[in-house]
C-alpha cells in the first residue's frame, strides 16, 4: 500500500491588523474584536472547504492506490489481471446505473474502496469500466434508456478515467521505447469512443506518446500522419461501419505517413465479432481490449530489427 500523499497546506487564520499587538489589542471595542474574529473564522472555513474540494478529494484515489509504490512497472503481463466478485454482472449493472444517474461521488467512493482493497487499476478498467460502458450501449439499443442517459453515463466514466490518471505506474524506459507514439481514433461516425479513452490511458501509462483524435474525419487523420511521425495508429469500431471507407483510409495513410513502417491496429466490438475484417481493411493486428492492444503492439515492434 502506497503512502498517503500529504494533505493540503494547513489553513491559517489571517493575522489581526498590524496595530493589534499584544499591548494594544484590548484597546479596540469588544464589538470590533468579535466582528473581526467572526470574519476570520468564516474565511478559515471557506479556505478549508476550497482546499478539500480542489485538492484533497481529487487525491483520494491516489491515496488508496497500491500501485503508487512501483515507479516503474515490469513487463506487461501476457494476460489481463482477473476480475472478482466486484466485477460480477450485477455489480457492473449497478455501476452503469450510477453513471447514468450522475452519481459521480458514489462512483468515486466505490472505485476508491476497490483500490484500497488491492484491486488493480487495469483490472478495474477492463472488468468494470468497459463492461459498464458496453451495458449502457446495449440498454440504448434495446430502448431501455435514453440517449441523454447514455451520454451522461459515459461522461461520468470518462471523468473517472481522467481522475485515475495519476494512479499507478508510468513506464519510463530508455532507448527506442521513448520514441514510440500512437494516434488513436474512433472510426468516423462511430458514437462509442470510451474504448479509445481507455486505450489512450493504457498506452500512455506504458510509456507511449498518445494522440486521441476521436471526432475527426479521415482527411484530418491522414494529414496528421503525413505531417507528424507516429510509430502506430489505431481505429476503434463498435457498431457496423463503412469498412470500405476504413480500408481506403488505411491504404492512404500508409502511403502518406511519415513512417513507412507504420503499425496499424484496429479494435472494438465489431472486429471481435468479425475477425476476418482485420485483414479486409488492411490492418496489421487487432486486440480484444486495451491491455492486449498495448501488448500486441509492443510485441510486434520488438520483433522488428532495429535500423542499422
Amino acid at each position: 500500500m502506497a503512502n498517503v500523499p500529504s494533505v493540503p497546506r494547513r489553513v491559517r487564520t489571517p493575522r489581526v491588523a498590524s496595530g493589534a499587538r499584544a499591548g494594544n489589542q484590548d484597546e479596540r471595542p469588544g464589538g470590533a474584536r468579535d466582528e473581526e474574529s467572526e470574519r476570520a473564522r468564516d474565511l478559515s472555513v471557506a479556505q478549508l472547504r476550497t482546499a478539500v474540494e480542489r485538492e484533497l478529494i481529487p487525491r483520494l484515489l491516489v491515496a488508496h492506490s497500491h500501485e503508487m509504490a512501483a515507479p516503474e512497472a515490469p513487463g506487461i503481463p501476457s494476460e489481463p489481471l482477473p476480475g472478482g466478485e466486484w466485477s460480477a454482472h450485477d455489480e457492473v449493472v449497478r455501476f452503469a446505473s450510477l453513471s447514468a444517474a450522475g452519481e459521480h461521488e458514489r462512483l468515486r467512493e466505490h472505485v476508491s474502496a476497490l483500490l484500497s482493497c488491492d484491486v488493480g487499476l487495469d483490472a478495474l478498467y477492463l472488468h468494470l469500466f468497459a463492461p459498464a460502458a458496453r451495458h449502457l450501449g446495449e440498454q440504448w439499443t434495446r430502448d431501455e434508456v435514453s440517449f441523454v442517459d447514455v451520454q451522461l453515463g459515459l461522461s461520468n466514466l470518462h471523468r473517472l478515467v481522467c481522475e485515475c490518471g495519476p494512479i499507478g505506474f508510468r513506464r519510463e524506459r530508455g532507448g527506442l521505447v521513448d520514441s514510440r507514439s500512437i494516434l488513436l481514433a474512433a472510426v468516423p461516425g462511430e458514437q462509442h469512443t470510451f474504448g479509445v479513452t481507455l486505450a489512450a490511458d493504457f498506452f500512455t501509462r506504458h510509456g507511449w506518446r498518445v494522440s486521441n483524435l476521436c471526432g475527426h474525419d479521415y482527411d484530418f487523420i491522414v494529414e496528421r500522419l503525413a505531417s507528424t511521425r507516429y510509430t502506430a495508429t489505431g481505429f476503434s469500431l463498435v457498431g457496423d461501419g463503412d469498412l470500405a471507407a476504413l480500408g481506403k483510409a488505411i491504404a492512404t495513410l500508409r502511403r502518406r505517413s511519415r513512417n513507412p513502417n507504420l503499425l496499424v491496429l484496429v479494435g472494438g466490438d465489431f472486429f471481435a465479432r468479425h475477425p476476418d475484417a482485420v485483414d479486409a481493411v488492411g490492418a496489421d493486428l487487432s486486440a480484444l481490449d486495451a491491455h492486449r492492444a498495448v501488448l500486441a503492439a509492443e510485441r510486434a515492434l520488438d520483433a522488428v530489427p532495429a535500423p542499422a
